[in-house]
């Protein structure tokens, strides 16, 4: 815009401007780069009876008027500053490293991020739970020449060229890094941190963390090394950060997220991501796809907890196995989240029987399953041997916001009512012959609380038992 600066007013400071000057009809005009550091820009000095005095940078040198009439016009060139974006804790997930030769990292960023926005991601160990971090590894720092969307995946690739190792996808477009030769993954383990600027953080909360990954568990204790670290006090391992947990001395430590796409708040896409049980672990180069082909959509709408649909229990007999807890008896919907996504996790197991999930015995609060598995058939339960009441507690989780239940198990005596017996074998003589109900079922199976109910099909009173007989014994 073009517009007349009267004297002694506050203007906003453009980043690059042009000047016009003009002296008793003659005009002068100068552009001039003005830094973002500068306070002022321009000071008016004093006010004469003719005019007015001013001094003007120009290069490093100021330019004096003294004692003229002039009129001073600013014309913009571009905007007055570039707003660049900081990233807050968490809004970087990881999704894959590669530490066998060539080393690869990708990641998934879940803010929008603007033009002349800078990371830095680096392999130095933070050395203890106060740090600070160590100088004796390297760091690549990324600078983003155009604006990404929330769910853009980024990936390195040390084979690429200097300068353009980090791509989105394929393309390097508006995306530069300067990248040091000591950057480099460690096979028998590494971490990596990610921060805002090129600038390290030297306390444990500070603001500027984003991301924090490790291929081993984070030390609480003992002195780091070119394979282990301490984790900053502001991140939480599973949800801000991520460890793949693998034992020490282990080689080729790899690993990369495979449980496919998501789509949901950052929130519910970070601690998906960043759950361990969502990535495969890998020795030998390619053993999986780093960046992963997932595709991660960032929903900023408000996040619903998941709903439980149907919570009807099941009715099984005793000693029976396989019985399958379909989506017919345990089913939980989410507007935001697909089946896949909701994941459970059993609070408590029930005090008989074993639940199951692909025939694999559940472990209360460490195995977790989705609603996709049970919707494929793939939980089930095996009875005990005496009957009753049971259930078994879960919760059912979005990534963010979850919802608890109980499931109730009906377990009854794994008994058979044969049909009327006539003329039992060694009974055949006249007068000796007589009628007997046939049960079947578990040797020595209690029958206490069991009757039998004889009713007269031919009986005007339908419905009504002609006798009832309580059993006793086993």
């Amino acid at each position: 815009m073009v517009g007349f600066i009267p004297w002694f007013r506050t203007v906003a400071k453009p980043s690059r401007a042009r000047w016009i000057i003009e002296f008793f009809g003659d005009t002068l005009t100068s552009v001039l780069p003005f830094s973002k550091h500068e306070i002022v820009w321009f000071q008016i000095f004093r006010r004469w009876k003719a005019g007015f005095q001013f001094l003007l940078p120009v290069g490093n040198s100021p330019f004096s008027l003294m004692r003229q009439r002039a009129r001073l016009t600013l014309e913009a060139l571009e905007p007055r500053c570039v707003m660049t974006t900081t990233l807050g804790l968490g809004d970087i997930a990881f999704t894959g490293y590669q530490s066998t030769a060539p080393d690869k990292i990708s990641m998934v960023l879940l803010k929008d991020v603007t033009a002349g926005t800078v990371i830095t991601l680096t392999d130095n160990a933070w050395m203890a739970a106060s740090g600070p971090l160590h100088s004796n590894e390297g760091n690549s720092v990324l600078t983003f020449g155009g604006a990404f969307a929330a769910g853009t995946h980024l990936n390195y690739d040390a084979t690429r060229a200097a300068n353009t190792r980090w791509a989105n996808g394929p393309l390097t477009t508006n995306l530069s890094d300067i990248t040091g030769s000591s950057f480099s993954l460690a096979i028998g383990g590494d971490n990596l941190f990610v921060y805002n600027g090129s600038t390290p953080p030297t306390s444990a909360n500070s603001a500027d963390w984003i991301a924090a990954f490790a291929t081993k568990s984070f030390l609480s204790t003992g002195t780091t090394s070119s394979n282990t670290t301490y984790l900053p006090s502001v991140f939480t391992n599973g949800n801000t950060a991520i460890t793949l947990g693998l034992i020490g001395g282990a080689g080729d430590e790899n690993g990369a997220y495979t449980a496919g796409s998501f789509t949901g708040t950052a929130t519910a896409i970070r601690n998906h991501v960043h759950h361990v049980g969502n990535w495969t672990t890998f020795t030998t180069a390619g053993g999986q796809v780093v960046p992963p082909t997932a595709v991660f959509t960032v929903n900023n709408n408000t996040n619903t907890a998941p709903s439980i649909a149907a919570n009807l229990g099941i009715t099984i007999r005793t000693n029976s196995t396989g019985n399958v807890i379909s989506s017919t008896v345990l089913l939980a919907t989410d507007v935001e989240q697909t089946a896949s996504q909701l994941v459970y996790r059993v609070t408590s197991l029930p005090l008989a029987g074993t639940l199951r999930l692909n025939a694999n015995a559940i472990v209360a609060n460490v195995t977790t399953f989705t609603q996709d598995d049970i919707n494929a058939g793939r939980l089930t339960y095996d009875g005990p041997s005496v009957s009753g009441g049971l259930s078994f507690g879960f919760s059912v989780s979005d990534g963010s916001l979850s919802t608890a239940g109980s499931f109730a198990l009906r377990v009854i005596p794994n008994v058979l009512f044969n049909e009327l017996k006539v003329n039992p074998p060694g009974n055949q003589e006249s007068g000796k012959r007589y009628q007997y109900i046939e049960l079947r079922g578990t040797p020595n199976l209690p029958l206490t609380n069991m009757v039998v109910a004889m009713l007269d099909g031919n009986s005007s009173d339908l419905g009504r038992a002609n006798y009832v007989l309580p059993l006793t014994g086993r």
